[in-house]
């Protein structure tokens, strides 16, 4: 299967402004739509549910085809019903079927998500016994459907979302602690709807396995730690300058998931260099990566992609600064555009300089998560999703929200990655 790349022209922009402008703060509307009957899933796929202490935990292993195809198969429900919340927002299905579909070949879908994405429509349809009808789009979900699903994520993303990491004397035992806020509006798309997804692409990919929190039928990764201890964390904001460009560009979510799939700590910004100059974005996104300890100067850099393919093939990779042993992230800063007023970037610098100036003792676990919470966003957003990484530890501490309480005084699991891998 050829990447899926034509030539992208204005409509890309018009296209992410009449959706975020148009459709992103309007009520949703719940939709009355399921299907009558889903099939029983007892054919065996690659791929199990289970559960990881009170969390839910979807593991699957193989190809492309093959994960996704086990996917869409043991959560066919579940996707379905994302799907129909998704597109019952105000205006949305107008939206979807006037300007998304019609546009698919504005994006360029690397080989390995196309097959992905195949097989979990496959996968999908086999436990919706051949055909699934939905009532807010008037007729049978298609394959076209699947792609811009993956897709929409890229033109309609919102949020607070926050993160830091540091290293060296700013922690209790010099390795680096990450932590994460995964902030969106506490509603019946997000809240209690986050699972935790391990995909273990085969040996031929060269991928590298990972574990990420998700939804039913998320491609795409908000935060997520692979095999080697690199972990990934997004701030949407899809606010900056945006240019287009004559190779196609990729949907934000399937950018990180071929970032988390490709670095390692060997040479991390040379991999994460690596993927930027070959898949375009014009999308912006804000992304925080860090990594294990061996042999790097700093471990982790902030990530913006900011669309301006006039400058960088359109993304900067933002350095701590010299003698800095932290990086902080969230969607409201950005180093090629005049940063706009964002407190909790503040907040999380007041509290790193305190401990530099040793008013305050250095981060651990604990503490990271103390100031997870003292940087939750405001009324409007819940923290969906907090985390704290240990890369070098390859350890992940993560808390899912529940109704009207974020996710970082909410019960937390900690997960040793390399025990759930050799599984």
């Amino acid at each position: 299967m050829q990447t899926q790349k034509i030539k992208t022209t204005v409509t890309a922009i018009v296209l992410a402004s009449a959706f975020i402008l148009g459709c992103s703060e309007e009520e949703t509307v719940a939709p009355d739509n399921t299907p009558s009957k889903w099939l029983n899933p007892t054919e065996q796929v690659n791929g199990k549910l289970g559960a990881l202490d009170h969390m839910r935990l979807l593991t699957l292993h193989g190809t492309f085809y093959e994960m996704g195809y086990a996917h869409g198969y043991l959560l066919a429900p579940e996707i379905f019903e994302r799907q129909e919340l998704e597109l019952s927002q105000a205006g949305v299905v107008d939206f979807f079927e006037d300007q998304v579909l019609p546009n698919l070949n504005l994006f360029d879908i690397p080989d390995q998500y196309m097959e992905e994405i195949e097989g979990m429509y496959n996968g999908f349809l086999a436990r919706g016994g051949g055909a699934v009808y939905s009532d807010i789009l008037g007729r049978d979900v298609t394959f076209n459907d699947a792609i811009a699903l993956n897709c929409i994520n890229a033109l309609a993303s919102r949020a607070s979302c926050s993160s830091f990491s540091a290293w060296n004397a700013v922690t209790n035992d010099g390795t680096t602690i990450t932590g994460y806020n995964h902030d969106t509006k506490d509603d019946e798309r997000n809240t209690g709807r986050w699972l935790l997804i391990v995909r273990k692409p085969s040996t031929e990919s060269g991928a590298y396995a990972s574990i990420c929190a998700g939804r039913a039928g998320d491609m795409n990764v908000h935060t997520v730690m692979n095999e080697p201890g690199a972990t990934l964390s997004c701030h949407s904001i899809n606010a900056a300058n945006q240019h287009t460009t004559s190779e196609g560009f990729a949907p934000e979510g399937l950018i990180f998931r071929q970032l988390i799939e490709s670095v390692d700590h060997v040479d991390p910004v040379g991999d994460i260099s690596g993927v930027l100059n070959e898949i375009y974005a014009t999308e912006a996104e804000a992304l925080l990566m860090s990594w294990s300890d061996g042999g790097n100067e700093f471990h982790a850099v902030a990530l913006e992609l900011d669309g301006d393919l006039t400058s960088s093939h359109g993304f900067t990779i933002r350095q701590p600064g010299e003698g800095e042993d932290h990086i902080i992230q969230t969607n409201h800063f950005w180093l090629r555009f005049p940063p706009a007023q964002c407190d909790r970037y503040d907040r999380v610098q007041s509290a790193l300089d305190s401990i530099n100036a040793g008013m305050r003792a250095p981060l651990t676990v604990e503490s990271a998560w103390d100031l997870l919470g003292a940087i939750q966003p405001g009324e409007l957003y819940l923290t969906q999703i907090a985390v704290i990484f240990e890369p070098s530890k390859k350890l992940m501490h993560v808390a899912f929200a529940e109704a009207g309480v974020h996710a970082h005084s909410c019960r937390r699991v900690t997960i040793d990655i390399e025990n759930l891998f050799s599984q």
